[in-house]
């Protein structure tokens, strides 16, 4: 259990496969009192500014420095707790790596599951022309004390 509170996701009635295949859920309420965190253009890359060699490589970065951002932002979260503010992600695929493929959407969802666990954002995916670096750019909403 969190030392703060979290966002309460949803899934609606017809959704389920859906949330279980790609982490994720149909809404979520902010709890009263917390503010919002935007955390904008996370893309996958290191500390150096290279990007990872694989898809799989740069979403679990991108994700990385999600954290990084959240955990800067709110010293006292765990990395568990930082992750567990979030209740949007929006992610934009590059089309030059294949925009946002069926296969991709389950790369997300299985580096959801190791970032989120039983927790399940809201998340949408838009894919786009290009992208700054690499293949994915994340943008972020939390719920923060």
């Amino acid at each position: 259990m969190s030392r703060f509170l979290v966002c309460e996701p949803f899934v609606y009635p017809g959704y389920e496969e859906t949330s279980e295949s790609y982490s994720i859920s149909s809404s979520c309420i902010v709890p009263a009192g917390m503010r919002t965190l935007a955390i904008s253009g996370q893309v996958g890359v290191d500390e150096n500014g290279k990007p990872g060699e694989t898809i799989a490589d740069m979403v679990a970065l991108a994700f990385e420095n999600v954290g990084k951002a959240i955990m800067h932002a709110v010293p006292e979260f765990t990395k568990k707790e930082a992750f567990r503010s979030i209740y949007q992600i929006t992610s934009y695929h590059s089309v030059e790596y294949g925009g946002i493929t069926h296969e991709v959407g389950l790369t997300l969802g299985k580096t959801a599951k190791i970032v989120f666990g039983d927790y399940r954002p809201c998340w949408t995916a838009i894919g786009v022309s290009n992208i700054a670096v690499g293949c994915i750019e994340i943008n972020i909403l939390a719920c923060v004390p």
